[in-house]
């Protein structure tokens, strides 16, 4: 019976430390585009809040982890909220419709012009350095494609509160 009970604890101590660290490793992904993508000229701050599912984006119940990003200015002290979803390695900005959710996927080019929608992919095998483009650099042989973003891929609980 002991032992019983001490395998139920290891496995639910195991699954929210692996939880945890999905966040964290999420979490650090959203940072990383959002600092290599910043524009210079910006001088802003980025304070990162974790909102665990279920939870409520703007007046509407989600079964799905999002971010709330605020982009702050220091030179004006001026706010800006944005947010955000990760789904395996790839970055979803996220917005209210009429009675859904909008998801546009986030999509950066390196400074040879590839196109990078995998965020966790690029930076596994790239440097943190690497800036990333939020424009096309000029001579980018890749064009960005609409089709790349219809991703029926999303979870079922995504799928069900995204505006069609």
């Amino acid at each position: 019976m002991k032992a019983k009970f001490y395998i139920l604890l290891l496995i639910i101590f195991s699954t929210s430390c692996s939880q945890q660290n999905s966040v964290e490793k999420d979490e650090k992904l959203l940072s990383l585009l959002l600092n290599n993508s910043i524009q210079k000229s910006e001088h802003a701050t980025i304070d990162i809040i974790y909102n665990p599912a279920p939870s409520n984006f703007k007046n509407m119940t989600v079964e799905f982890d999002f971010f709330q990003i605020n982009f702050v200015n220091k030179d004006s002290l001026r706010t800006e909220v944005r947010y955000f979803a990760v789904i395996d390695g790839e970055i979803y900005r996220i917005g209210k419709g009429p009675d859904c959710i909008i998801f546009s996927k986030e999509i950066r080019w390196n400074s040879k012009g590839e196109l990078i929608s995998n965020f966790k992919m690029w930076y596994e095998k790239n440097s943190i350095e690497n800036e990333l483009y939020t424009k096309k650099p000029e001579g980018a042989l890749k064009t960005y494609n609409n089709e790349m973003v219809t991703d029926n891929s999303l979870p079922e609980n995504i799928k069900k509160v995204i505006c069609k």
